[in-house]
């Protein structure tokens, strides 16, 4: 595939958060119908879609962040296990494969958007708990 059809899909899939916006749907459309224009043959064509496909999912999949640094300061106090289950349905060996970026059936484990936001929210929901409960035991001490 040629060098500049794979920079433009690259440049597209960077740009998908900017799609929400008029201007951004119009940089994204750009992109886009300017890769596709330097695919001639429907191999070129083929093979520009099969990258945009993967492009697409390893942006789903955020390896970029890392969750073992960020949380390896508070693990130890952490039921990850707990948390799995809880927030996310799942059992413990899911949520450590992704904190662990392990490879399972030959992939990297990675957490996507929509499940960062989940450990987020789960760690908000813990830490309004603990302080809750900081709460509770420093008025009875009164």
């Amino acid at each position: 595939m040629k060098a500049e059809v794979k920079s433009l899909i690259d440049k597209f899939v960077a740009n998908i958060p900017n799609s929400r916006t008029e201007e951004g749907q119009k940089e994204s459309d750009r992109l886009l119908h300017a890769a596709m224009a330097l695919t001639v043959t429907v191999e070129e064509k083929k093979e520009a879609g099969a990258y945009l496909r993967q492009a697409m999912r390893d942006r789903r999949h955020r390896r970029d962040v890392d969750v073992k640094s960020l949380i390896s300061e508070v693990t130890p106090a952490l039921s990850l296990s707990y948390i799995a289950d809880k927030y996310f349905g799942k059992g413990r060996s899911w949520l450590y494969h992704r904190i662990n970026n392990a490879t399972v059936n030959g992939k990297k484990a990675a957490f996507t958007n929509e499940e960062l936001e989940t450990l987020a929210d789960s760690f908000s929901d813990l830490s309004n708990r603990l302080s809750a409960l900081s709460l509770v035991i420093h008025r009875s001490l009164q």
